[in-house]
């Protein structure tokens, strides 16, 4: 896909940072490869997606939209004019926007359309509307009548075995109707991706969300470590109050609002001495009982249940070890 053109993914990151819609877009070797956590999440994402198609058994995909745009605007057309009345993967472009809806639905020939945003998440979050949003901005621009718009999500009351309600969806009609600045963002991210240098873009609580970015190390290569994002328990507004006021470092943190544990890390830090509280240790030594037992255990917690009783991103035990410490030795 050409590094000009938009799609609601590209939009996404704009809103988040225009910087980090700049480095993804001309700088995307700078991020890396993805980390096994975010392709695991990636995978899951096309799962559920696949799940939520089996209940259009009767669905028109369109394919290769991303290798093949041009072709799959063109068969989205075609797919409609006969008359489909799912789609999945429907491709869409307007002013440079690029959209591809994972489910568009309609009752009948006549109908209004039904967008559908499926995603693996166990609820609607506020980046999901923007992305919804978008899609419908440019389906509206090609002149489909687009009356509502879904979110298809994980129902975490779904019990394995019985997966017929595994996924569920909510109306956002109305929340996506509130996002009507969607022109005036396409303008400026345009230009941005016309320039031949990033913006310049301070950092802030944007690098760390809806989700932490990729070009993050870049960003942040001059802040102090440890320093005051590394407090720990200090609430996020306070720790770029304190940044922004150029107080970073952690001998420059104000202590007045500051808890004793708080205090005690900073002081520690910076005086490179190992803090133990010798008499906490031995009142607690004194109240264990031999023979001692170390259990450990690990879990996971799969977005589609495995097993019987379980739910959605319940967290499931799948190893342990327990150790057994049975002599204690007197000094």
């Amino acid at each position: 896909m050409p590094v000009n053109i938009l799609s609601k993914s590209k939009f996404q990151l704009g809103l988040q940072c225009p910087k980090l819609l700049y480095l993804s877009s001309k700088q995307p070797k700078v991020s890396g490869a993805l980390s096994p956590a975010l392709q695991a999440l990636f995978d899951l994402g096309d799962r559920v997606g696949k799940v939520a198609q089996e209940q259009y058994p009767k669905g028109v995909l369109i394919r290769d939209g991303h290798r093949n745009p041009e072709q799959a605007i063109k068969d989205t057309a075609q797919a409609i004019a006969e008359g489909a009345l799912t789609l999945f993967e429907a491709t869409f472009s307007f002013d440079g926007v690029l959209v591809q809806v994972d489910i568009l639905n309609r009752k009948s020939k006549k109908a209004a359309w039904d967008l559908i945003e499926v995603k693996a998440s166990s609820d609607v979050k506020a980046h999901n509307i923007s992305d919804v949003a978008v899609q419908n901005w440019v389906l509206k621009a090609n002149g489909l009548d687009v009356r509502r718009q879904f979110v298809m999500h994980i129902n975490r009351e779904c019990t394995y075995p019985d997966l017929s309600d595994l996924i569920i969806q909510d109306e956002v009609t109305d929340e996506v109707a509130e996002f009507y600045f969607i022109q005036e963002r396409v303008t400026v991210f345009k230009k941005v991706l016309a320039q031949k240098k990033s913006p310049t873009i301070a950092i802030g609580p944007q690098c760390d969300s809806p989700r932490e970015c990729p070009f993050k190390s870049k960003c942040w290569k001059d802040v102090p470590v440890p320093g005051v994002f590394n407090i720990p328990k200090l609430s996020g507004d306070l720790k770029w109050q304190y940044f922004n006021e150029g107080r970073g470092a952690l001998n420059r943190v104000p202590r007045g609002r500051l808890k004793p544990a708080q205090l005690r890390m900073i002081d520690h830090t910076l005086s490179g001495k190992l803090f133990c509280d010798s008499m906490k240790v031995k009142e607690l030594l004194k109240t264990w009982k031999y023979p001692l037992s170390f259990f450990d255990f690990e879990t996971i917690n799969p977005a589609i249940p495995r097993y019987k009783g379980a739910t959605p991103y319940a967290q499931t035990p799948f190893q342990f070890s327990c150790h057994v410490w049975v002599y204690t030795f007197q000094t």
